[in-house]
């Protein structure tokens, strides 16, 4: 596989250059002057629980329903959650993994390539 066929991919592009955005409803709490996030809300969390992460039961992250919600400290939830992508190999030319599935020498000329795409658009 070429860098050229990489970039065509669509989520490649994306994955290199934009991160997800955060769509999980919240409001804005004039009293503490912050964001609250109404899963965490809900939960009871406060912000001296920032380093417990709820997670949704049935996987559906729309369900915000009090019975499909639980907080988790991230080890728990690294346990329980999807198993991360290992890569040993870069899948161009085999050298040794540093991102997304490529060695450090095509994961840089990916991301020139993706970030002049950005720029030209």
């Amino acid at each position: 596989m070429t860098v050229e066929e990489i970039l065509n991919e669509e989520s490649k592009d994306t994955l290199l250059t934009e991160k997800k955005a955060n769509l999980y409803p919240r409001h804005w709490d004039n009293k503490k002057r912050l964001w609250v996030y109404d899963h965490r809300e809900k939960l009871g969390l406060t912000e001296k629980d920032k380093d417990l992460i709820v997670h949704h039961k049935d996987d559906d992250e729309k369900n915000h329903s009090i019975d499909n919600l639980v907080a988790l400290t991230r080890a728990e939830h690294a346990r329980i959650g999807k198993p991360a992508l290992k890569h040993e190999k870069c899948r161009i030319c085999g050298a040794k993994h540093f991102a997304k599935g490529l060695c450090q020498k095509h994961y840089k000329r990916l991301w020139r390539k993706a970030m002049l795409k950005k720029i030209e658009k």
